[in-house]
């Protein structure tokens, strides 16, 4: 056996954190052996991004043929912009309307699985209306949550949302023009994240037995 996959998976852990900002790094390491996936998956999947229903699909599929890398989801970036994505039509409602992509079948199915892994959320979606909340209300165990946009969001939008959040311990809210302290706030999260991932609950065997995707391709960060 090749003396690589004999490494403890706490060396190898340490070897995917030095290549944590770059995907295709990590996407390689993910093929050199099954001792070497888990230890990378851990970081490609630590942070996901969200922008169209396409990017919710490609996720369901990846959840759905390996169960176990919605575990490593960590940090959850949802946008939208102010241009509404035509879903198809709706029972009881005209032949076609504009809804959030966040309301389709996909972006329902991966808020469930989502929903007990995700420990940080981004929201940068305009309009943030009931359109689009349902969505986000799933991510129960939020310990840090990052609005865009406030000025934009109904007091009552942000109070439903907030308020199934039990385990909220950091808030940050951000107004439409660039917060001074954004920077700041991006590197303690950066910090935080190399804490947490660098011994993360559950974190996996050298060996994983479950054939899975490499990445999440275009929708990780």
């Amino acid at each position: 056996m090749d003396s690589h996959q004999n490494l403890p998976p706490e060396i190898l852990l340490l070897i995917m954190e030095e290549l944590r900002d770059s995907t295709p790094s990590l996407e390689t390491a993910a093929l050199v052996c099954r001792a070497w996936r888990g230890p990378a998956q851990v970081y490609l999947f630590s942070q996901i991004h969200i922008r169209k229903s396409q990017d919710c699909s490609r996720l369901y599929k990846i959840f759905e043929k390996s169960p176990h890398t919605a575990s490593y989801v960590n940090r959850l970036v949802v946008q939208q912009l102010d241009v509404r994505e035509i879903c198809g039509p709706i029972k009881d409602g005209p032949l076609t309307s504009e809804v959030s992509y966040l309301q389709s079948r996909d972006a329902t199915k991966i808020a469930s699985i989502l929903g007990s892994s995700v420990r940080e959320l981004g929201i940068s979606v305009y309009p943030l209306d009931r359109n689009n909340l349902e969505f986000l209300k799933q991510m129960k165990r939020v310990e840090t949550l990052k609005i865009e946009e406030i000025d934009e969001v109904p007091i009552d939008i942000l109070v439903e949302l907030i308020q199934g959040m039990r385990n909220l311990t950091s808030l940050h809210l951000f107004g439409g023009e660039k917060d001074p302290h954004a920077e700041e706030y991006e590197n303690d999260r950066l910090q935080l994240l190399r804490d947490t991932t660098a011994a993360p609950n559950g974190a996996p065997s050298a060996e994983t037995t479950n054939r899975a995707p490499v990445g999440p391709a275009q929708v990780s960060s």
